[in-house]
C-alpha cells in the first residue's frame, strides 16, 4: 500500500515538473497579450489625434509581440486606406487580408475590405462582401445602404444611355437596365430604413430614385414618414419642398423651404439662397460692388422682377430656384469629398439652366478601351438654343460647351470640380 502511495507522489511530482514550463509559458503569453492590446489601445488615441505615424508604429509593436491580434492588423488597414493613395490601398489590403484570416466572419473587417475594393474599383467583389455581411448580420443597415449604392450608381448610369454601334443605323437604349437596377437600389434602400428609421442618408437617396423616374407621389410619402421621424432633419424639408415643388403644391413647398432654412447654418442658409450662378455677368459685376448690408436689398429686387405671378402668396420663381439647389445636391454631392452639388460643375449648370428637355449619354464602341461618358443638354432659348456637353473619364476632366449668340462655341475644359 505504501509502494502504491509513492508510486502515485512519484508520479504526480513528475506530471508537475512537466506543467511547469508549460505554465509560465503560458503566462508570458497571457503578459504580452496584455501588453500588446495597450499598445493597440495607445494607437487609437493616436489615429484619434490624427497622428498616423505613431498610431503606425504602436500597431506593429503590438502585432510583433502578439501576431493573432486581428483587430490591429485592421486598424493598419484603416490608417493606410485613408492615405487615399495606390500604394495604400495595396498596403491595406495586406492587412486586411491577414485580419481576414485571423476572424473570417468578423462583419467589421468584411465591410473595411468591402468599401476598400470600392476604392479600388472592384464594385462586384464589394457587393459579394456586402451580401455576405446581411447574411451574418442582418441588421446592417450600412450594408444594405451600400449595396443600395452600388445598384444607384449603376442605375443612373444606364438610365439615359444610348448605344450607336458602327455600321449601325439603329440605336440601343439602355433604360431596362436601369429599370431593373432601381428596383434592386429600392429594395436596399428600403431594408436599410426598416432597420433603422432614422437613417436620413437613406431616405435621400431612396427620393432621389423616386423623382428620377417622376414617382413623386412616392417621394413626397416617403419624404412626409421622414420628417415625422426626423424632425429635425434639414435636407428631408428642403427634399421635401422639392417633391412638393414638382407636384405644383407650392405653398406646402415655400412652408418646407423655409423649414429646411430654420435649420440650416448660417452659411448653409446662404447656398441656398445665393443667386450668384444664376445672374448675368453685368448683374454679378454689380453685385460685387454692393456693400454686403444692401445685398439683401438685391436679392429682394432680383426675386421681384423674376416672380411670374404677383398676385400668389409665393414667389414661384425663388421657389424653382430652391428646388434647383435641392436637386443639385441629391444628384450631385460627393460626400467622400466633402463636396455639395451645388459645388459641382454639373450641378451649377443645372440651378442656372433647370432641368434639360432633353439629354443622352453615350458610352464607347463595344471593343474600344475609352473610358468616357458625356451627357448632353439641350436647352433652348428665346435666343437659340443653348447645347452644353459634360465630359467624363478617368482623367477627371470636365468639358462644358456652350453655344453663344452668332453660332460661335466656347470651350472649357475643367480639371477640378468647380468651374475657375
Amino acid at each position: 500500500m505504501i509502494k502504491i502511495k509513492n508510486a502515485i507522489k512519484i508520479f504526480a511530482l513528475l506530471v508537475l515538473l512537466y506543467l511547469l514550463p508549460n505554465l509560465s509559458i503560458f503566462a508570458i503569453d497571457k503578459n504580452k497579450t496584455i501588453e500588446a492590446e495597450n499598445y493597440y489601445q495607445q494607437a487609437l488615441i493616436h489615429c484619434e489625434k490624427g497622428e498616423s505615424e505613431l498610431a503606425i508604429k504602436k500597431l506593429k509593436t503590438a502585432l510583433r509581440l502578439y501576431k493573432k491580434l486581428a483587430k490591429a492588423y485592421n486598424q493598419l488597414a484603416l490608417i493606410y486606406m485613408d492615405e487615399g493613395t495606390v500604394y495604400g490601398r495595396f498596403r491595406a489590403t495586406i492587412e486586411l487580408e491577414k485580419a481576414l484570416r485571423l476572424e473570417p466572419k468578423n462583419v467589421e473587417f468584411l465591410f473595411n475590405d468591402a468599401i476598400l475594393n470600392i476604392k479600388k474599383g472592384f464594385t462586384n467583389t464589394a457587393g459579394r462582401l456586402f451580401k455576405n455581411i446581411v447574411k451574418l448580420d442582418p441588421k446592417n443597415f450600412w450594408a444594405y445602404y451600400h449595396l443600395a449604392l452600388l445598384k444607384e450608381k449603376e442605375m443612373l448610369h444606364y438610365q439615359d444611355m444610348i448605344s450607336v454601334e458602327p455600321g449601325s443605323d439603329g440605336i440601343i437604349f439602355m433604360d431596362s437596365f436601369a429599370q431593373k437596377l432601381k428596383e434592386e437600389a429600392t429594395d436596399y434602400y428600403k431594408k436599410a430604413v426598416a432597420v433603422n428609421p432614422k437613417f436620413s442618408d437613406a431616405y435621400y437617396r431612396l427620393a432621389l430614385i423616386y423623382y428620377e423616374f417622376d414617382n413623386y407621389d412616392e417621394m413626397i410619402q416617403l419624404l412626409e414618414s421622414a420628417v415625422k421621424i426626423i424632425p429635425d432633419d434639414k435636407n428631408c424639408h428642403l427634399f421635401l419642398g422639392f417633391a412638393y415643388q414638382n407636384v405644383g403644391k407650392f405653398r406646402q413647398a415655400a412652408s418646407e423651404y423655409q423649414l429646411a432654412k430654420q435649420l440650416m447654418s448660417p452659411s448653409e442658409k446662404e447656398a441656398l439662397e445665393s443667386i450668384a450662378t444664376i445672374l448675368t455677368p453685368e448683374q454679378r459685376k454689380q453685385s460685387e460692388l454692393i456693400a454686403d448690408s444692401e445685398k439683401s436689398l438685391l436679392h429682394k429686387s432680383f426675386w421681384t422682377s423674376k416672380d411670374p405671378f404677383y398676385l400668389t402668396d409665393v414667389n414661384e420663381r425663388e421657389l424653382e430656384h430652391f428646388s434647383r439647389v435641392a436637386y443639385a445636391n441629391l444628384r450631385f454631392s460627393r460626400p467622400e469629398k466633402n463636396i455639395e452639388g451645388w459645388q459641382m460643375d454639373r450641378g451649377k449648370v443645372y440651378i442656372r439652366y433647370g432641368k434639360p428637355d432633353y439629354k443622352y449619354r453615350t458610352r464607347p464602341y463595344i471593343g474600344e478601351f475609352i473610358d468616357k461618358v458625356e451627357i448632353h443638354y439641350i436647352i433652348p432659348k428665346k435666343s437659340g438654343s443653348i447645347l452644353i456637353s459634360i465630359s467624363f473619364s478617368k482623367t477627371g476632366i470636365y468639358q462644358i460647351i456652350t453655344l453663344l449668340p452668332g453660332g460661335i462655341y466656347l470651350r472649357l475644359i475643367i480639371r477640378t470640380y468647380t468651374i475657375e
